[in-house]
């Protein structure tokens, strides 16, 4: 499943883009995200994989 989305904070000066979220059927999820300058541009990519845990509630 591949998500895109326009989600973006504002941190220090600089906006952070989420690009696109990844999921994968090991349960692994790539988040893809952007740093763009006070003048909009690309500043620097980022990307992050993390694990997923489900847990029962119950």
């Amino acid at each position: 499943m591949k998500v895109v989305t326009n989600y973006g904070n504002l941190i220090a000066g600089f906006f952070d883009i989420v690009k696109d979220i990844t999921t994968h059927r090991n349960g692994t999820v790539l988040i893809r995200t952007a740093y763009l300058d006070e003048e909009k541009k690309v500043y620097r990519h980022f990307s992050q994989e993390c694990q997923l845990f489900i847990s029962d509630t119950k």
